[in-house]
């Protein structure tokens, strides 16, 4: 009686338990990978924005009193937003690791609108900042 029941666990229970913890174990692994590809692209995206504030600020001193002391009205033009948003977007990508752009790029829809909208809330906050004091 011992070795029908031996045999059967050898020969069906232990072969289906195998494949169930082979199952399991491959799920939780590709969770896994999802969760730590998830963390990276977070990761990404703090570091676009930490390097996003500083270049604004930066510019925020330094190019946009100039441009201004230049025009009579001090109202900046379109070209002029439009030339600081292009020195902006070149100098976060410069600032910024190649492999977290190549990550951002293969999962957002489109790295330099992501990283325009990204310029726009922080001149958005420094102008608020600007005017609260």
């Amino acid at each position: 009686m011992n070795d029908i029941v031996l045999r059967l666990f050898t020969d069906y229970v232990l072969p289906v338990l195998g494949a169930a913890i082979l199952a399991v174990g491959g799920y939780g692994i590709t969770l896994l990978n999802k969760k730590l590809k998830n963390e990276q692209i977070r990761q990404s995206l703090s570091q676009l924005s930490i390097i996003t504030k500083s270049v604004v600020e930066d510019l925020n001193q330094t190019m946009v009193p100039m441009l201004k002391e230049k025009i009579a009205d001090g109202k900046l033009s379109q070209e002029d937003i439009q030339s600081l948003q292009d020195m902006a977007l070149a100098m976060i990508k410069s600032q910024m690791q190649d492999e977290l752009l190549d990550l951002l790029s293969k999962n957002t829809i489109d790295v330099d609108q992501r990283i325009s909208t990204e310029i726009e809330s922080q001149v958005f906050q420094a102008k608020i900042c600007a005017n609260g004091k």
